[in-house]
């Protein structure tokens, strides 16, 4: 979780802007992290026996699919 929160402080979109610049505008992202989490069947074992966990969630390659949308219902 820590290193989720060092990426969100630090990473820039493509225009340049932080995703966040503080603790308040970094917990209102993760906020809308974990709504869009709660969305998807897949991750929230809706659509079969899968369902993450927050470790699952916050290694660096699962937290980056999730972004990335590969968990979008279709």
């Amino acid at each position: 979780m820590r290193a989720r929160w060092r990426w969100l402080l630090t990473a820039k979109k493509a225009n340049g802007a932080r995703y966040a610049t503080d603790e308040e505008s970094g917990v209102a992202w993760m906020d809308r992290f974990f709504c869009y989490v709660a969305k998807s069947d897949f991750l929230m074992g809706r659509s079969g026996s899968f369902q993450c966990t927050l470790q699952w969630l916050m290694t660096e390659g699962n937290f980056a699919k999730v972004l990335q949308g590969n968990y979008d219902n279709r």
